[in-house]
């Protein structure tokens, strides 16, 4: 994430979709560290697809896999235990300094 800093904190329009990608990797994954959970959860608890497609117009197929993926990884993170979720990443150094 530290490489791409802009797309992950600073509000564009690609804000929600890079917090998917990387959230339904830290699933596949099993590794979501404690910082990164409530923040990925709260992004996409929110993220209004039907209103964000009428805004950007995605090809039918990006929109069919957004779709298709935000319902997985939001039940992912709703249901991820607490006690499994890894070590912070640090605040500094993003993706540097990860346990």
């Amino acid at each position: 994430m530290n490489e791409a800093w802009d797309v992950y904190c600073q509000v564009n329009a690609n804000l929600p979709i890079a917090w998917l990608s990387i959230a339904k990797k830290a699933l596949e994954w099993d590794h979501v560290p404690v910082n990164f959970h409530p923040w990925a959860l709260a992004i996409l608890e929110h993220f209004d697809l039907e209103r964000y497609h009428a805004a950007y117009h995605f090809p039918r197929d990006e929109y069919e896999a957004i779709a298709r993926d935000l319902p997985i990884v939001l039940e992912g993170l709703r249901n991820y235990p607490a006690e499994k979720l890894t070590a912070p990443i640090d605040e500094d150094n993003w993706g540097y300094i990860d346990y």
